[in-house]
């Protein structure tokens, strides 16, 4: 049964770690890009939340296109990684040497050997504790309270206005006994319908 390779593995963990650190950065440009549209957006310019959601679909997606972008610029050569699994696995130059001149009794105990040898370390804690603040202020951000559009805020006072226009009418008409009881609590009725009608469709818009 033919050993792996022992520079793939290194290979594998120093460009995931290398990815990782990448993708932490840009997670924090992309979360700070975010807090500060959903801060502008509900504090000064209310008419535009509601692109917050593409928004942060298109920070999401060029976090990870620059994260990939800048991982593949800064990746290890093969003779890089070759040399830094050397060390590693204590092989005092022997592995550099085989990749150059191939020798299968050499080869098979050296890959046994750096099989066992220990990986580098991926420190987690350091790209967590760089994306903790990012996080936190996205998630104030998004505590603030919408303002209303002025769109929706005139819609508001235009309907509320005609409601009470309405009811001033038929205030009018029951004083000048006009208008049946029956009739009266009938459109009494239907107003409030309307009127709770009209705020659900205001809220939601």
């Amino acid at each position: 049964m033919s050993q792996p390779d022992p520079v793939s593995r290194y290979a594998r963990r120093l460009q995931g770690a290398i990815l990782l650190d990448r993708l932490s950065g840009s997670a924090v440009a992309a979360l700070f890009g975010i807090g500060c549209w959903v801060l502008s957006t509900r504090l000064f310019f209310p008419d535009w939340a509601w692109l917050t959601g593409a928004f942060a679909a298109i920070s999401g997606l060029a976090a990870l296109a620059c994260a990939a972008a800048m991982a593949w610029r800064a990746r290890y050569r093969e003779n890089e990684i070759a040399a830094y699994a050397d060390w590693k696995s204590g092989a005092g130059g022997l592995l550099l040497t085989l990749r150059e001149i191939p020798d299968e009794r050499w080869s098979s105990a050296l890959s046994e050997r750096a099989a066992n040898a220990p990986l580098p370390r991926i420190r987690y804690a350091p790209m967590l504790l760089r994306i903790l603040p990012a996080l936190l202020f996205a998630g104030l951000a998004f505590a603030i309270p919408q303002k209303q559009p002025a769109w929706k805020t005139q819609v508001a006072k235009a309907g509320k206005a005609s409601l009470q226009a309405i009811e001033e009418r038929v205030e009018a008409l029951n004083e000048q006994k006009l208008l049946p009881k029956e009739e009266e609590s009938r459109i009494r009725e239907e107003l409030a319908r309307i009127e709770r009608v009209f705020w659900e469709l205001v809220a939601y818009a």
